[in-house]
């Protein structure tokens, strides 16, 4: 019986010392940590041996240590069982990590707090490539807004939806100006919906070419009748943004003022 004991629980520390989240156990008496797992020394950025016998306030830096110990009191007048979303933490040893937290409170028969266990979650990579991708977002949007050629793209309708539901998603402050219409007025919407409908099917039609293509398409010359009746005189260049599988997302056109003329010819969105 001993020695089956014994292999059980060689057999639950192999387990909790190879789980690729920390997991850390403390006296609830005491609040001294009782268990740490190969995860946590990485996190703690120290062995186990530096940690386990210790409090918080004898592992971590002050405020950080603190905090350990608010949530510790929070976790004790609970039911047992909290979680606490992603927060900034000053390790012993790894620096400034990104975590979550769930804590458990494990009861003796009697009911009473035996041991605080805490899962964490490390999300710092995570944060970090999630922070640098809206930087990059955010570059970007900066580019394409002040441009000075009017970049208009829209949605691409799935399969058996009208062709004439190409609608806009994004409009930059040059189309704003060539167009005479705020993107508030265009966003979501289709070409029927912010212009004459005698020009829609022209604006369509093109679309339609510039999705059935592999390339970019050059429109002709042609007119764009802003709301206040001004004609701008543009060359258009479309092409469509195609998903991994091929498969069309989005309708990007370029546009290219080249003249002014006065009274309607046609007009392109």
């Amino acid at each position: 019986i001993i020695q089956e004991r014994d292999r059980d629980r060689e057999f639950l520390n192999q387990i909790v010392n190879n789980v690729p989240a920390t997991i850390m156990v403390k006296d609830a008496s005491n609040r001294r940590y009782v268990l740490v797992n190969q995860a946590g020394e990485e996190y703690f950025g120290t062995s186990r041996d530096q940690i386990i016998g210790k409090t918080a306030q004898e592992v971590w830096p002050k405020a950080t240590a603190d905090v350990i110990t608010g949530h510790d009191a929070q976790l004790l007048q609970s039911d047992g069982n909290l979680f606490f979303d992603e927060h900034l933490v000053d390790t012993p040893g790894n620096g400034s990590r990104f975590v979550t937290s769930k804590r458990l409170v494990i009861r003796d028969g009697k009911g009473e707090p035996q041991y605080l266990l805490g899962v964490i979650e490390d999300v710092t990579e995570r944060k970090r490539a999630a922070d640098e991708l809206r930087r990059t977002q955010n570059f970007l949007n900066a580019v394409v807004e002040n441009v000075p050629q009017p970049i208009v793209v829209k949605s691409v309708p799935s399969a058996g939806e009208n062709v004439n539901e190409y609608r806009f998603t994004l409009i930059n402050r040059a189309a704003e100006k060539l167009f005479g219409i705020s993107r508030d007025q265009m966003i979501g919407k289709n070409v029927h919906d912010v212009d004459l409908k005698d020009h829609g099917d022209f604006v369509v039609s093109q679309d339609s070419e510039a999705l059935q293509a592999n390339h970019p398409i050059l429109v002709r010359e042609h007119s764009v009748k802003n709301s206040n009746n001004d004609i701008r005189i543009v060359t258009s260049r479309k092409v469509a943004i195609r998903d991994d599988n091929g498969k069309p997302e989005y309708l990007d056109a370029v546009r290219n003022v080249v003249g002014i003329r006065c009274g309607a010819i046609s007009s392109n969105m």
